[in-house]
């Protein structure tokens, strides 16, 4: 169900002192009306360690141990859950959601869960996953989950097959699991759906391709240092754009790579800054790659690229830093 109401947080600016000010976490979240110009209510609250999500007409609040679905036109608490749970994914066409209880030990038991019954409709058990990042719902039965990889579920019943892809330093190992289920391991990535099921995901030091059944198409080896991925399909073409700041603070510079969707063959890979500049936006139209950038040692910059070659065709500069 849409809904026509807006969340709005207000977060008190970090404050720098000698003593700890908790008020200086202190977080307002109001809920407007935009139709009838109305506020309908608001909530204080310590961002630290609580948070305030809106999906539409769902409203879900965490506090310390607990998370609580709230009225969306009174901000009361009309249901608690049991824990705190992370939600990866929320359907308020059907009234169903992903949800998971963050362990800190690299195991997690996801669950699906019937906002409307609040009935848990059933539970898959993650070995080695210790926080999910993005779910895209890809039609009424399946979707994808990022959970240091990629994961496709059957959304009726969880089951279906596994691909696991462990990475370390040292080695790069394999272990096929069980079911319906694609699960690549990675630190931070990116990944892209096509009309066929195929999924392309970028992980920490490989690029694959990967069909609805599972079965890797094709694989390149990634620079470890070049994490931080943004993907856009053209046609015949996969980009994939690297921000360029993923690895802790350790500056590499941003990199454009074209690919040949079906085969995997790289077209081209070209640095598009220095490795003090690091990406803010960018914007795909056409045969054209917009892209501006942040320099914490410098002027800022735009630039416009021609993604046949991959080349820059015209930068503009503004001698700030401030710049967004």
């Amino acid at each position: 169900v849409a809904s026509d109401n807006v969340m709005l947080e207000f977060r008190t600016p970090y404050v720098e002192s000698a003593f700890y000010q908790k008020d200086c976490n202190r977080g307002t979240a109001i809920y407007y009306d935009f139709e009838n110009s109305k506020r309908l209510w608001e909530k204080t609250y310590d961002y630290t360690i609580n948070s305030i999500y809106k999906f539409e007409n769902v409203i879900i609040m965490n506090k310390e141990t607990h998370s609580f679905i709230l009225d969306e036109k009174t901000g009361k608490d009309i249901w608690e859950f049991d824990h705190y749970y992370q939600f990866p994914f929320i359907d308020t066409k059907s009234g169903k959601c992903l949800l998971y209880r963050p362990t800190g030990n690299g195991n997690i038991t996801l669950r699906y869960f019937d906002l409307n019954s609040h009935k848990i409709l059933w539970k898959k058990n993650m070995p080695q996953v210790s926080t999910c990042r993005v779910a895209k719902k890809l039609n009424d039965s399946i979707f994808l989950l990022s959970a240091r990889g990629i994961h496709r579920i059957n959304i009726n019943n969880g089951e279906g097959w596994d691909y696991y892809a462990m990475k370390t330093k040292a080695k790069s190992e394999r272990i096929p699991v069980y079911g319906d289920f694609t699960i690549l391991w990675s630190g931070t990535g990116a990944m892209m759906s096509d009309s066929t099921g195929c999924v392309a995901f970028a992980s920490v030091d490989e690029f694959l391709k990967i069909d609805n059944n599972g079965i890797i198409l094709w694989a390149d080896t990634l620079d470890k240092k070049t994490t931080d991925y943004s993907l856009h399909l053209r046609h015949d073409t996969l980009f994939m754009l690297s921000y360029g700041d993923a690895d802790f603070g350790q500056y590499e510079p941003p990199v454009l790579t074209a690919y040949h969707y079906e085969t995997g063959k790289r077209l081209y890979s070209h640095s598009v800054g220095d490795d003090r500049m690091t990406i803010n936006t960018f914007h795909y139209n056409g045969n054209h790659l917009l892209i501006s950038f942040a320099n914490d040692q410098g002027p800022c910059m735009m630039k416009l690229f021609d993604l046949r070659s991959g080349e820059p065709i015209k930068q503009k500069t503004w001698e700030t830093n401030l710049f967004s």
